[in-house]
């Protein structure tokens, strides 16, 4: 989904529990919806509080948004998802939860749910 006004972008999985009741205190302060959807609040957040949109947050959860002005990702797991998140940097670090990728540099990255299918992408089997 993109976002009309800012353009960025969102890629989100899961189910933030409180939508409702956040986009009602949006659409209160002047913001428009297209959508009743949680994924549009979530965006509506970011444009507002940037990275802390989260702390608004309720549920179980893992979005991507594309930052056209800053150039840069920013990913965030939390409940659920973020004890099945695996990220892997090109530099071969892995990290749970919190990550923002400077869109200037251009470093790559991979995101899976299992170990197995994210280093199938870099071309190591799993031990048995």
């Amino acid at each position: 989904m993109l976002d009309p006004i800012t353009r960025n972008a969102i890629v989100f999985n899961g189910e933030n529990y409180n939508f409702q009741e956040l986009r009602q205190k949006l659409v209160s302060a002047g913001d428009l919806f297209n959508s009743y959807s949680d994924t549009e609040v979530i965006l509506a957040l970011y444009r507002k509080y940037g990275i802390d949109c989260l702390k608004f947050l309720c549920g179980m959860f893992a979005p991507a948004i594309w930052d056209r002005k800053r150039q840069r990702l920013f990913w965030r797991a939390t409940g659920w998802a973020r004890s099945r998140a695996q990220l892997r940097s090109d530099e071969n670090k892995a990290k749970l939860g919190h990550f923002i990728l400077d869109g200037i540099t251009g470093v790559p990255f991979i995101a899976a749910r299992e170990l197995a299918e994210r280093l199938a992408h870099v071309g190591t089997a799993p031990r048995s």
